[in-house]
């Protein structure tokens, strides 16, 4: 770039500007620095792109081989031509030379290391994200059982009814104490009350197989918990695989979540307490009937009360984290915050430094701070040229 570059100088320095800046840049290494930073660029991008696309494959290899070359030509492009080119004319005052290029190598060095710090962190930010959905699931799980096992206590709940229907119908064939009459026996006011205690009976042995349902589901559970830990902390397994394996025990925990639910006998109880809330007649014994019924009602009554005493709130189920991305990578970046730091020297800072270096000495060279550097097409300003010709 040809130009007069030349001011008028004070008579104490004997130093004369330069009329023209020299092709070559002020900071001769970045002849090699330049190449090694696209290869750094490119081999970062290659590396990263296995894990950004969780490559399981030799077409996914080569897909990363074919990302990091087109990576190291951007950055080698982009970084030499706004050292080269754009120091030069920022130098000389190019609108928007200095802009334009230090715009085009924040541009490409934020996209490259972006990329790379995502590939590098992906596949622990999605272990991360599978521990943290183990533990949320985890404290879900505990909620559920533990409000499973408090309706253990509708269990005695149901024997005592049953107890309670086997003593009225031993005292109404003994001594008629529902019926009221004064020949003790077994009539249809025994029949209806041994109905009452066959289907107490029915409801407890229900309940019982219920509660060893309910055991079994309860160790199964806690062997899924367990293998979900082992799963997503095991080193060996890649993130594809180790995903896999995971959503398949958190189905399993939730059907056996189900399971443990559908075994404790709440809707059982609830569903026999309704049936006692139905009024019993026994035909042509309007008396007997009152007193029956008040048994029934009290029984269900006392159900009610320990159903409604062991129900509460529980979180909602969380939902299985999907595949990390970007996004989520940059979330984790304190986690990260060394390889996030490496890459941001490779394509950002260490780039943006050699710019700086170069622009400030072709600046330099134009004020005449420093002598032109041997072997360098430098000519004299149009003051020696004058005192040249004077003498």
């Amino acid at each position: 770039m040809d130009g007069d570059f030349s001011r008028p100088m004070g008579g104490h320095d004997e130093r004369e500007p330069l009329s023209r800046l020299p092709k070559n840049p002020p900071v001769h290494y970045t002849h090699w620095l330049v190449p090694l930073l696209a290869l750094a660029s490119g081999l970062l991008v290659g590396f990263a792109a296995t894990g950004l696309i969780d490559a399981d494959s030799l077409l996914d290899y080569l897909k990363g081989i074919v990302l990091a070359v087109m990576a190291a030509a951007v950055s080698y492009g982009t970084t030499r031509l706004a050292i080269e080119k754009g120091t030069r004319q920022a130098a000389i005052g190019t609108p928007w030379a200095a802009a334009s290029s230090l715009g085009a190598m924040l541009l490409v060095g934020t996209a490259l290391g972006t990329a790379s710090y995502a590939g590098f962190t992906k596949p622990e930010t999605d272990a991360v994200m599978l521990e943290a959905f183990g533990r949320d699931l985890g404290i879900h799980v505990a909620e559920r059982v533990e409000g499973a096992q408090d309706t253990r206590r509708i269990a005695p709940a149901l024997t005592s009814a049953l107890q309670i229907f086997e003593e009225a119908k031993r005292c109404e064939r003994e001594s008629n104490c529902i019926s009221g009459g004064n020949v003790p026996g077994e009539g249809p006011v025994f029949d209806a009350v041994a109905g009452e205690a066959r289907q107490a009976q029915a409801v407890v042995a229900e309940a019982g197989e219920g509660v060893v349902a309910f055991d079994a589901a309860l160790e199964q559970l806690r062997g899924l918990q367990a293998w979900y830990g082992e799963i997503v902390a095991d080193g060996g397994l890649s993130s594809a695989q180790k995903r896999r394996q995971a959503q398949k025990i958190a189905g399993d925990i939730s059907a056996q979540v189900a399971v443990l639910e559908e075994a404790a006998p709440v809707a059982l109880a609830a569903a026999y307490a309704s049936s006692l809330r139905l009024p019993a007649d026994i035909q042509g014994r309007p008396e007997a009937s009152v007193r029956l019924n008040a048994l029934r009602f009290s029984q269900a009554a006392r159900l009610e009360a320990v159903k409604g005493s062991i129900e509460r709130g529980v979180s909602k189920r969380p939902v299985f984290p999907a595949k990390a991305g970007v996004a989520d990578t940059l979330g984790q970046i304190g986690r990260f915050l060394p390889i996030g730091l490496i890459i941001g020297t490779v394509e950002l800072a260490f780039p943006l430094l050699l710019w700086l270096t170069t622009y400030f000495g072709y600046v330099g060279r134009i004020d005449g701070d420093g002598p032109p550097d041997a072997g360098e097409d430098v000519r004299p300003g149009p003051k020696t040229r004058r005192r040249e010709t004077d003498d």
